[in-house]
């Protein structure tokens, strides 16, 4: 599956392929080093914050659920401008992580956000089929052009067509927050504030006060309104091909 976008001829949206990862990984790192709110509050930079970013990036390529947009303009090895990363949340797996047992904070602190998550649902919940949107990003350069939000609504109409039940997300910036709760109309569910998550004994995010905690979102793909997305997506998209 991929389109293009109308308001530029030369972006490109598709699926992620495993030869992305080093790109995405590169992106996924320049970006959130310098933007997201516990990654700047820890002082990390995009070479420090890389490893984090190829673990993440390598364990959604492991399935063609994650999406990119690329500028068919640009160079090889320099044309992926956003990506989208999505998995199979894996419930078995998460419950048994221990959060001292990871070497960073930040995914440390999600994964403990994700085990109260879950701790909230009810048996039958458990054994759905269940869609995580890991995380978006788009180059600084492409910014203010819709590419965050076709990605997701790429990556939400395919969650759909393959049978999730419902998806969840956490959101750590202010930004983030508003965009699905207000544009997307997802469920706060649960957070945690960024002050009183404690790693390894010490509280790592003390004076991280913008936003005050990160949320978990979660939506039933039931209510995800597939065919007004696409409807709208064709207002500045090609139709998917």
């Amino acid at each position: 599956m991929e389109s293009r976008l109308n308001s530029n001829e030369s972006l490109r949206i598709r699926r992620m392929k495993k030869e992305d990862i080093d790109e995405v990984s590169k992106l996924f790192a320049d970006t959130f080093a310098l933007h997201e709110p516990m990654s700047v509050h820890l002082g990390h930079n995009p070479i420090t914050f890389l490893p984090f970013a190829v673990s993440a990036t390598k364990r959604c390529a492991k399935e063609s659920l994650s999406y990119i947009c690329e500028d068919l303009n640009n160079d090889c090895g320099h044309r992926i401008v956003g990506f989208c990363l999505n998995e199979t949340l894996n419930v078995k797996e998460i419950e048994c992580e221990s959060i001292n047992d990871d070497n960073y904070e930040i995914s440390a602190l999600l994964t403990n956000l994700e085990k109260k998550w879950l701790h909230m649902l009810n048996e039958d919940c458990l054994k759905k089929k269940i869609f995580h949107l890991a995380t978006v990003g788009v180059h600084s350069d492409y910014n203010n052009r819709g590419i965050a939000s076709k990605l997701i609504s790429a990556s939400l109409n395919n969650a759909k067509d393959e049978n999730f039940d419902f998806v969840v997300l956490e959101a750590t910036a202010i930004a983030t927050q508003k965009i699905f709760k207000d544009k997307y109309k997802f469920r706060e569910c649960v957070s945690q504030v960024y002050e009183e998550f404690e790693f390894k004994g010490k509280r790592v995010f003390e004076g991280l006060t913008n936003p005050k905690s990160v949320i978990v979102f979660e939506k039933e793909l039931k209510d995800w309104p597939s065919m007004q997305i696409k409807e709208l997506m064709r207002e500045t998209i090609d139709e998917m091909k």
